[in-house]
């Protein structure tokens, strides 16, 4: 580097210092002096003050922006500096270099606010953000209050789901319930059929003894022959009556039971009905599947979709009435199926008739199925269906098996 150029450039000049234009009264001297170097260091305070402010408020002014100003403003103050120096030295080269730089930022400085007017333009004034402090107080108010409300709900939530699946749990046992007198009368027909035989045999006992007591051939073996006859007829009744009350007591928890058994228990009930209307249950059961629930209710399913094949047979005419009933196990699962050969549902019901009080029949209360979906969907965990297959009405009975 020439530092010739150096020394020429920063060399007092040969022109006169600005003093002799102000003829050197000490007024007007200080007054030009101590007001540029006034100015000269409030220009500097000022990019120095606002440096201080923007670095806790990053997001007030952009960075690029705040250079370029504090540019414009240090050459303000050194060329205000200067203007003071020229009072003694003349160096008006020097100062007329740092009036041109500037002049340079002043333009480019002004340009970058001019495009920046719109920016600050749409910055919302003080009364705006008071506004908007006082709109998100409010929010903050409501936001405080419904999490509040949250909070209390969710304590009592749990509380209200128990009361209301208790509440569910009392109308299903009720409808069980109700389900279960409708089919009474048909109950009470059952036991008529199952009592008339052995009654009609008991009433034969009693006239053959009195028959051999007339006619003086009562002999003790004949008596004790007759009674153990007419004790073996009370049995066989006194058990009919055990097996519709274990169909009509209640089970106030599930417990493990044998399906095949609670199967032959229903088929105890009601097989003297249906041989006198002339239908055969043909069964294929697995004695070895065992299921966790409730027995009574898992009886009265299989007594509800027996009953719609009886009455489905009596209603079309049926001569020879057959119900298939098997019991297999799939998949870890009791499977019950249920067939009849009475011509099957009609295709624009048979989407229904799992729905509360839906029946065909005049006097019927269209709870058994409805009833039966909800025992073993809800109070056994197993599915039922039905659909129409070869001859009649196929019913579907699946539960999961004890492990």
């Amino acid at each position: 580097m020439d530092l010739s150029l150096l020394q020429q450039f920063f060399s007092v000049p040969s022109g006169s210092p600005h003093g002799y234009c102000l003829l050197w009264q000490s007024e007007l001297v200080y007054l030009h002096a101590i007001s540029n170097i006034l100015i000269f260091l409030a220009y500097v305070a000022i990019p120095i003050t606002i440096y201080i402010y923007i670095r806790n408020k990053p997001r007030l002014i952009s960075k690029h922006l705040f250079w370029l100003f504090a540019a414009f403003i240090l050459a303000c103050a050194l060329t205000h500096l200067m203007g003071a120096i020229v009072i003694w030295k003349p160096y008006y080269l020097l100062q007329g270099i740092i009036m041109a730089f500037t002049a340079l930022t002043s333009v480019v400085t002004a340009i970058v606010l001019v495009q920046q007017v719109p920016v600050l333009l749409s910055l919302p004034t003080t009364a705006e953000l008071q506004e908007l402090n006082q709109e998100l107080q409010k929010q903050i108010t409501l936001r405080v209050a419904a999490e509040e409300e949250l909070l209390h709900l969710n304590k009592t939530l749990e509380q209200r789901i128990a009361n209301e699946v208790d509440d569910n749990r009392q109308k299903d046992l009720m409808l069980i319930h109700q389900s279960r007198l409708a089919s009474m009368g048909e109950m009470i027909g059952n036991i008529a059929h199952q009592w008339r035989q052995p009654l009609n045999a008991l009433s034969i006992v009693l006239m053959n003894i009195s028959d051999a007591h007339e006619y003086k051939e009562l002999t003790t073996d004949y008596l004790d022959k007759q009674i153990r006859d007419g004790e073996q007829f009370i049995q066989n009744m006194s058990s009919t009556i055990d097996d519709f009350r274990d169909f009509f007591k209640s089970s106030e928890s599930a417990a493990v039971f044998n399906v095949s058994n609670c199967i032959k228990d229903a088929l105890n009930i009601i097989e003297t009905s249906f041989k006198n209307n002339n239908i055969t249950i043909q069964k294929d059961l697995d004695e070895t599947l065992c299921i966790n629930g409730f027995k009574g209710q898992y009886q009265q399913v299989i007594l509800n979709i027996l009953g719609n094949a009886k009455n489905a047979i009596l209603e079309n005419s049926i001569s020879s009435g057959t119900i298939h009933l098997t019991l297999s196990q799939k998949n870890k699962r009791a499977v019950v199926t249920i067939q009849d050969n009475a011509g099957g549902i009609s295709p624009d019901i048979i989407k229904d008739i799992f729905n509360p009080y839906f029946t065909t029949r005049t006097e019927g209360t269209g709870l058994g199925l409805y009833m039966s979906k909800m025992i073993i969907e809800k109070n056994m965990q197993g599915t039922i269906s039905c659909n129409n297959k070869e001859q009649g009405a196929y019913f579907y009975v699946e539960t999961l098996l004890e492990a």
